[in-house]
């Protein structure tokens, strides 16, 4: 084994001391994928949506999203299109069909995530909630908010701008 000294970058994560403990930044990675779509230059919007932009016929599928957090921070998130599942549909919507004994759906891979989901449940792995939309941190990624809200749910998921690190 060979001492590297400390690390700087952990699996594409930027690792640096600060007075407080230690930081975590991927705005490495951001500055990368906004230059690989000729973005990286454009004046930020006040939010993440842009409601002067019309959507076109593919863009009108609605987004499902989730965020895990730990100790009071965000460890996993993500954003997608959503596809035909009964859990990408709107909360209330996906607790009823997951907590429903009878699956009567056609498709074989939701019939399959719906047994996963049931057996998860049972053994107390998981517990499906409502959150009302104020108090759900993945909105942001699902749906376009005012700025007031997007920095609440940011700061819910343990995110600080680089000026308070």
């Amino acid at each position: 084994m060979k001492d590297l000294g400390e690390a700087d970058v952990i699996l594409g994560v930027r690792v640096m001391k600060t007075p407080n403990g230690i930081s975590l930044s991927q705005s490495h990675y951001v500055e990368k994928v906004l230059k690989k779509f000729n973005s990286f230059d454009v004046t930020p919007a006040r939010t993440p949506y842009d409601a002067s932009i019309s959507l076109c016929n593919d863009e009108i599928h609605s987004t499902s999203g989730y965020v895990f957090t730990l100790g009071g921070g965000a460890i996993s998130w993500k954003s997608a299109k959503a596809g035909l599942s009964p859990f990408s549909r709107d909360c209330k919507a996906a607790i009823g069909v997951a907590k429903n004994n009878v699956y009567n759906g056609k498709k074989r891979h939701i019939r399959i995530r719906h047994g996963v989901v049931k057996q998860l449940q049972k053994n107390g792995v998981i517990a499906l909630d409502y959150v009302k939309s104020e108090r759900n941190l993945a909105d942001p990624l699902t749906k376009g908010l005012t700025r007031r809200v997007v920095l609440d749910m940011s700061r819910g998921m343990g995110l600080k701008s680089l000026n308070q690190v």
